[in-house]
C-alpha cells in the first residue's frame, strides 16, 4: 500500500460514508471542516488504543532543575511527541521498571536519578502500516458520518462494523 498522507486518510474515510473528498483541510467545504477538526484526534485515540510497533520510542530523559512536586525527588522533561506512558525503565541494565512516578505537566516525576521512557508516540503517517491505516480510516468514518451525511441509518451500520 502506498504511503498515505493525512488527506489521504481522510479522504478514504469520506469515500466510505459517501462524501465528497478535500484537497486540503481548509478548502472551505463542510468535509474539509469535520475532518481538520477530528482528524487529529482520532489519529492520536487510535494511536494509544494498542501498543502499535511503530508508534513505541525510548527516550532518555533529561532531569530539570527543580521538581516539580513534592512527593518526588527529581522530575524530567517529557518528550514533546509523547501521547502515553508504556513503562518507566529505572535500570538500563536490567531493564528494571520504575511504577513509582507521576506526571505533572511536561514533566515525569521520581525518586529515581536517571529515567528511560518508553512511550507512545505522534507518529507521521508516513510509518503507518496498512493495517493501522485501516483501522483509522474505518474509526475515523464512524465518527464524520453523521456530522457530514445526517444519515443515522448509515452511523448504525457503521458502528457495528
Amino acid at each position: 500500500m502506498a504511503i498515505q498522507s493525512d488527506i489521504d486518510l481522510c479522504n478514504r474515510a469520506l469515500l466510505a460514508i459517501g462524501a465528497k473528498p478535500i484537497q486540503t483541510f481548509d478548502d472551505g467545504t463542510l468535509e474539509s471542516q469535520c475532518c481538520k477538526l477530528l482528524y487529529p484526534a482520532e489519529r492520536d485515540a487510535q494511536l494509544v488504543a494498542h501498543p502499535w510497533w511503530f508508534a513505541e520510542k525510548e527516550a532518555d530523559l533529561s532531569r530539570l532543575s527543580t521538581t516539580r512536586s513534592y512527593e518526588y525527588e527529581y522530575s524530567y522533561l517529557l518528550p514533546a511527541d509523547l501521547l502515553h506512558v508504556r513503562y518507566v525503565v529505572r535500570d538500563t541494565s536490567t531493564g528494571a521498571r520504575c511504577d513509582a512516578y507521576k506526571l505533572m505537566g511536561d514533566a515525569l516525576c521520581t525518586d529515581i536519578t536517571s529515567v528511560r521512557l518508553v512511550y507512545t508516540c505522534r507518529a507521521a503517517e508516513q510509518v503507518f502500516p496498512p493495517l493501522f491505516q485501516t483501522a483509522l480510516v474505518d474509526w475515523l468514518s464512524v465518527r464524520l458520518v453523521i456530522p457530514i451525511t445526517e444519515d443515522l441509518n448509515r452511523a448504525s451500520v457503521l458502528g457495528q462494523l
